[in-house]
């Protein structure tokens, strides 16, 4: 089982979405800039990353969320 804790943090004007796993990266996080946030979809991005790129939520309804992610593998 794989788990991961996520941070959320403000940064002046941004919001950054960090992932948090002790076996990849160096055990260092990756932030993710939100670059939308349009009626329940969510999207952040770091092109930077090796994959993914892109993490998408959509709030489906008070107790369903759909998660997906995007990105090209080097």
């Amino acid at each position: 089982m794989v788990r991961e804790q996520i941070h959320l943090a403000r940064v002046r004007d941004s919001v950054f979405y960090i992932p948090g796993e002790k076996d990849q990266n160096s055990g260092k996080p990756v932030s993710f800039k939100l670059i939308s946030d349009k009626q329940n979809h969510f999207v952040f991005k770091n092109n930077d990353h090796d994959f993914q790129q892109r993490i998408i939520y959509r709030f489906v309804n008070k107790d369903s969320v759909v998660a997906r992610i995007e990105g090209l593998l080097n």
